[in-house]
């Protein structure tokens, strides 16, 4: 399963922890500056674009 977490800083300890946790069961993990990104939440179609393009792979 493709994850992406939305932080603020990839080396603070709960996040390193969640990324962690992904990697040993298998997951992708990315970890994303929520500042960055914003979210269209539609009924039909919702989407999420980060750093002005369709971050659509998570």
């Amino acid at each position: 399963m493709k994850i992406a977490i939305l932080s603020r800083n990839s080396k603070l300890y709960s996040t390193r922890r969640l990324v962690e946790a992904a990697k040993n069961r298998g997951h992708e993990v990315r970890v994303i500056d929520a500042l960055r990104c914003y979210m269209n939440i539609a009924a039909h179609n919702p989407q999420i674009h980060y750093r002005g393009g369709s971050a659509r792979r998570f």
